[in-house]
């Protein structure tokens, strides 16, 4: 700010007032709108980024869209390629070509509840419990829950593959 160049702000926002109480949210709000007040731009990620902003007072031409971008070039493979990767895949994971894997990709928290495709399954028919392969994708804090979950489940298998960097999904 000393120097005049413009500040664009660009991170993960949102309001989540469950977790703190009224004392520390307005604390929090204070402290936010001091430094948004002082702020040229805001690269909202999202449409609940923007709802935060929007509840801070930012200015509505101060807020610019900017969603994650991925480079989608590695992904996109020829059938063949699809195939062969997914047989290798399978077979150092033990995933028998017959199987129905389901796929959790993301942190293992609270908010994105992890835990609800054993929920789901344990309602289906055991023929078709016996044929599911769960991976989960990522790390977080729910790791040890989803573990004891998945032995409520006895008959889904569920395998954890750890964080997975992009060049490596």
């Amino acid at each position: 700010r000393r120097r005049r160049y413009p500040i664009a702000f660009r991170m993960e926002t949102y309001d989540d007032a469950s977790q703190i109480n009224f004392f520390k949210q307005t604390l929090k709000d204070f402290f936010l709108k001091y430094i948004y007040s002082r702020t040229n731009a805001f690269l909202y990620i999202g449409k609940a980024s923007c709802q935060h902003y929007q509840r801070l007072n930012v200015p509505e031409e101060k807020l610019f869209c900017s969603p994650y971008a991925v480079d989608a070039r590695p992904f996109k493979l020829g059938e063949s390629a699809r195939t062969t990767l997914r047989m290798d895949k399978r077979r150092e994971l033990e995933i028998q070509s017959d199987d129905i894997v389901i796929l959790f990709s993301g942190k293992l928290i609270p908010k994105k509840n992890p835990s609800i495709i054993l929920e789901a399954l344990r309602i289906l028919p055991n023929d078709f419990q016996r044929k599911v392969v769960v991976l989960y994708l990522g790390d977080g804090p729910l790791q040890s829950l989803i573990v004891r979950e998945s032995k409520r489940t006895p008959l889904v298998r569920v395998t954890f593959c750890g964080f997975q960097n992009q060049t490596q999904l």
